[in-house]
């Protein structure tokens, strides 16, 4: 799949509603639960799409480095290009046909394992972040 996003480029659906769904109110830090919805996920997959093709690098990178679906598969902040959980979601991208309603079943699969660190990141919004030293 290295550099080659012919899988999962096209057009995912834009919608700018609905990106994601936070189950408490957003004043809150703690306990707050995260839910990407299936047009966040094909957005964020185009947009690794055009980081691909203007940073030339491979989509394999795009997606580590460019969007927050490594963090959202509940794995650690060292973005272990062989994590073996990273690994199987490249996999299944490249296989699939239809590779948003894929990656958003894999993503959907990921939340139900949890996220233990969660609490630990601050959030704005649906986003969560971190200071880098």
């Amino acid at each position: 799949m290295t550099g080659d996003s012919r899988a999962v480029r096209g057009d995912f659906g834009r919608s700018a509603l609905g990106l994601c769904d936070v189950t408490e109110p957003c004043h809150s830090t703690r306990s707050r639960t995260v839910k990407f919805s299936r047009e966040f996920i094909a957005l964020t997959l185009d947009f690794a799409c055009h980081v691909e093709r203007i940073k030339v690098v491979p989509l394999e990178q795009a997606l580590l480095h460019f969007t927050p679906l490594y963090l959202s598969f509940g794995l650690p902040r060292d973005f272990d290009q062989l994590n073996p959980i990273w690994r199987a979601f490249l996999a299944g991208l490249a296989r699939h046909q239809e590779p948003v309603d894929w990656a958003y079943r894999y993503y959907l699969q990921r939340q139900a394992h949890g996220r233990e660190d969660l609490d630990l990141d601050p959030t704005f919004g649906c986003f969560y972040y971190a200071f880098v030293a």
